[in-house]
């Protein structure tokens, strides 16, 4: 995956794991582009973590089987 081509948020790779920040009114097309452009066809699961003052920050894990 280019990080720089993805078109819903800011991306970055760590421990060798890439991730997005998306905004609430992305995430529909975000996880669309995952699935047909990057081809993650695989959902491992949904959670969220609570940022306090920052609010509730919603976590997507997808991955590519192939």
């Amino acid at each position: 995956m280019d990080l720089d081509d993805f078109p819903h948020g800011p991306a970055e790779t760590t421990h060798g794991q890439h991730s997005v920040d998306v905004s609430a009114e992305d995430w529909i097309a975000a996880l669309q582009y995952a699935r047909d452009t990057l081809a993650c066809d695989f959902f491992d699961f949904l959670t969220a973590v609570d940022e306090l003052e920052d609010g509730i920050r919603i976590i997507a894990h997808v991955y590519s089987t192939s």
